[in-house]
């Protein structure tokens, strides 16, 4: 039981994490002068073409607070 509990939650943390991310990348653009919103919303690189890893600060934002609400929710 404890497995299935497991994987809900990873779910539930990249779907929020997706949320998250697309919230700060459209709060950043309402808010934030264009030259600083280029640098947090532009898609990064890294690795090999066929093999590379593409992520902005936005996502690593939502990847962060996702991970402190599920790591919150899972401790009670």
């Amino acid at each position: 039981m404890k497995g299935i509990r497991s994987i809900i939650f990873v779910v539930i943390f990249f779907i929020l994490a997706g949320l998250i991310g697309y919230g700060f990348e459209k709060l950043f653009v309402a808010l934030l002068p264009s030259a600083t919103v280029g640098s947090l919303v532009k898609v990064y690189d890294v690795g090999v073409h066929a093999l590379s890893l593409n992520f902005n600060i936005c996502g690593i934002l939502g990847l962060i607070c996702s991970y402190l609400i599920v790591s919150y929710l899972m401790k009670k």
